[in-house]
């Protein structure tokens, strides 16, 4: 039987009151999202006037008018979710996916997940790409998402992959998975890493064991500052 395909957002609008979440699973919120450039929006319903069609994922801000791409600037994005009823004490819940953008999630105006500090000047923002999940209104069918992000420091921004709407506990295992394959191949790194040092050291000309080891380590050590584990590891750094 061919996987059924959840409804894409068109025009900021996507209506999901007739996909089981517990049946069918997570929903990719990837298609159109309304677009205010160099606005911070506290509404779409009548803020509509000056917003663009714009695809999520993909590169933000959008083009200049001549066609050069700008990596600097501030906005909002916005999407109408709706929503069928949960299960019986379960909520509903967005998993934000990787951004390339100081941002903050909002739904129906309160905000409910974060990634550094979005700012419409450089001196005040600071970007935290990783993802966050946040709770959506339990009793809301009719939910109102506006995520406002701003690009001073990077040469690149725009949403890496797009954000996912789900049963909150659904989601939850679907991080912990991703965070538990992540740390099997850590540590697969980091033990051939350690085998190919001591095989440097036994084996006559060993060099070549000697590089392997130190690159195993590198790529293993660098899977800690990435998604999924960097959102983790990386406010512990600091």
């Amino acid at each position: 039987m061919p996987q059924k395909v959840a409804p894409a957002p068109r025009a900021g609008i996507v209506d999901f009151s007739r996909w089981d979440f517990a049946r069918d699973g997570t929903a990719h919120l990837a298609g159109e999202w309304i677009y205010f450039d160099g606005r911070w929006v506290m509404g779409t319903g009548e803020g509509r006037t000056g917003g663009q069609r714009a695809p999520v994922p993909g590169l933000w801000p959008a083009r200049r008018p001549d066609g050069e791409i700008r990596a600097d600037g501030f906005g909002t994005y916005a999407l109408r979710l709706r929503l069928p009823a949960p299960p019986f004490g379960d909520t509903f819940a967005v998993d934000t996916g990787q951004i390339r953008s100081a941002y903050r999630l909002y739904a129906d105006g309160e905000m409910i997940a974060q990634g550094g500090t979005p700012s419409a000047v450089d001196v005040n923002e600071r970007i935290n790409a990783f993802s966050t999940m946040g709770m959506l209104p339990p009793t809301a069918r009719n939910v109102e998402l506006r995520l406002e992000v701003s690009n001073h420091l990077s040469r690149h921004g725009g949403v890496f992959t797009a954000p996912s709407v789900g049963l909150a506990s659904t989601l939850e295992l679907q991080r912990h998975e991703v965070e538990m394959l992540s740390l099997i191949m850590v540590g697969a790194l980091l033990f051939a890493a350690s085998y190919h040092f001591i095989l440097s050291g036994i084996v006559p000309g060993g060099q070549g064991h000697l590089w392997f080891g130190l690159l195993a380590a590198l790529v293993g050590s660098r899977c800690f500052l990435i998604e999924p584990l960097g959102r983790i590891v990386v406010p512990l750094i600091g």
